[in-house]
């Protein structure tokens, strides 16, 4: 049972959420910089006063928008879902989804015209569309062998691919910020 979703300040929480980020990403896809940025807004999902999940959110300009995501830069301030992550042994308790749902509640993150978030598609299934799309986000583009190059560049081992590079495509979501 969910005990609490809270705004987290990342550097209180560095170690853990670099655990979370490695058993549910791979090691080395989320490291110190990405929790530790300016536009970083993080959310920790507690269960047992234990720290099981995490969504990485962000406000990208124009200027910082990273360069991977070239192809979709926006005109306007953007709320990037950056991550939702959840240990495996605390998935499909609606944690993912309430972290997903106080994340778009975030007030830091109101004056973002749009929200995109993005994830992982593996073959023929992205296993978090369901969420996106229950909370009013439609799938916009799919850029294959997106982490290709990062999983080589950071030796981040995918679910799938297992050792890098990481052939998966990510399919992006957006929805209009009210």
């Amino acid at each position: 049972m969910i005990e609490s979703i809270r705004f987290i300040e990342p550097s209180q929480h560095l170690t853990e959420l670099i655990f979370v980020s490695d058993v549910c990403f791979g090691k080395g896809y989320l490291g110190f910089p990405d929790f530790q940025s300016q536009q970083a807004v993080c959310l920790g999902g507690f269960i047992g006063g234990q720290l099981v999940g995490f969504a990485l959110n962000q406000c990208i300009s124009l200027f910082t928008w990273p360069d991977d995501l070239e192809v979709m830069k926006p005109d306007l301030p953007v709320h990037l879902v950056k991550s939702i992550a959840v240990l495996p042994e605390f998935r499909h308790q609606g944690l993912g989804d309430g972290l997903l749902s106080a994340s778009l509640a975030l007030p830091q993150l109101s004056s973002c015209a749009y929200v995109v978030g993005y994830a992982w598609k593996q073959v023929d299934r992205v296993p978090v569309h369901h969420q996106f799309v229950r909370h009013g986000f439609l799938p916009m583009m799919e850029m294959p062998m997106f982490w290709y190059n990062d999983s080589l560049a950071k030796g981040y081992h995918c679910d799938l691919c297992g050792a890098p590079p990481c052939n998966c495509s990510a399919l992006f979501y957006l929805k209009k910020n009210i």
